[in-house]
């Protein structure tokens, strides 16, 4: 199926006339527009401005761009559960862009739409409705559902455990320990500056993150982590975290004690980067503590 669609460009003579272009393109499905009919310079498919060099369409601000040839995205997606080159998790404006809007290419964003009633100026009372109650109960549920899919972690040294506990609660009896729960991106602070700390992310969607730079104070480790956080679920991400500048933070899956595969940070990278965030994620191949 092709769709023809006319499109026109503006521009403006040396003496500052207002020039108008017409023509008229065909396009496959995804965009693709014939070699023989040259884009430079011109807004091509869906009013995106198709460039000629890169041969398709760089959609969010440059973020993600669509090779129209093969119809799709030219990068991984920080979304995708299946690692590196898996399935793109990606849907522009939740499939439904005449009440989203999605300028960052990464996230769909619900328009806000003046309600009549303000229009007219009608007083509302400052409380939620049973159904705006039970929506935010439903969006709750299915947040944390979002972390229950996926599949526990297993300690890899679970036969030391128990001394591994004991040891450390013996050295830090005296100045007790509190993790720090990562809720928005204001906590992020706790963790600022170039040193790594652990991280712990749960079934219930509890990110905890160690407090200490020093790794080896009170013989601290990812298991151990994990007790402070929601039984529920179990652990479905561990590793290690540093947010070097406000705004960025780094990942990567390292850990003696679990040993995570590199697609165990996604859920991480979901978490925070609703939160605003930009992630970074490092791969480690073999992750030996």
């Amino acid at each position: 199926m092709v769709n023809n669609k006319a499109s026109s460009a503006q521009a403006h003579s040396t003496k500052r006339d207002a020039l108008f272009v017409r023509f008229g393109r065909s396009y496959c499905p995804y965009g693709y527009l014939s070699v023989a009919q040259p884009s430079a310079g011109f807004v091509g498919f869906n009013g995106e401005w198709s460039g000629f060099i890169a041969g398709g369409y760089l959609l969010g601000n440059g973020y993600r761009w669509l090779n129209t040839l093969v119809m799709r995205f030219g990068s991984p997606d920080l979304l995708s559960p299946f690692g590196r080159g898996g399935i793109n998790a990606y849907s522009y404006c939740f499939g439904d862009p005449i009440n989203n809007i999605d300028p960052s290419g990464r996230f769909g964003v619900h328009k806000i739409k003046p309600l009549k009633r303000l229009q007219h100026g009608v007083k509302t009372i400052p409380r939620a409705s049973v159904s705006e109650r039970l929506s935010l109960k439903s969006r709750q549920k299915t947040k944390v559902s979002a972390f229950s899919q996926y599949p526990a972690l297993s300690n890899r040294k679970l036969s030391k455990f128990e001394a591994e506990l004991k040891c450390f609660q013996k050295a830090s009896e005296n100045e007790g320990f509190k993790p720090i729960f990562i809720k928005s991106e204001s906590d992020l602070k706790y963790v600022s500056g170039s040193h790594s700390r652990r991280f712990v992310l749960t079934g219930r969607g509890d990110l905890l993150v160690d407090p200490s730079a020093d790794l080896n104070r009170h013989g601290m480790n990812h298991a151990i982590l994990a007790t402070y956080g929601s039984k529920e679920g179990g652990v479905i991400a561990v590793g290690m975290i540093a947010a070097p500048k406000t705004g960025h933070v780094m990942l990567w899956n390292d850990s003696g004690h679990y040993h995570p595969h590199f697609s165990t940070l996604f859920p991480v990278a979901f978490k925070l980067t609703g939160m605003g965030v930009e992630v970074e994620m490092i791969r480690v191949l073999a992750s030996l503590g």
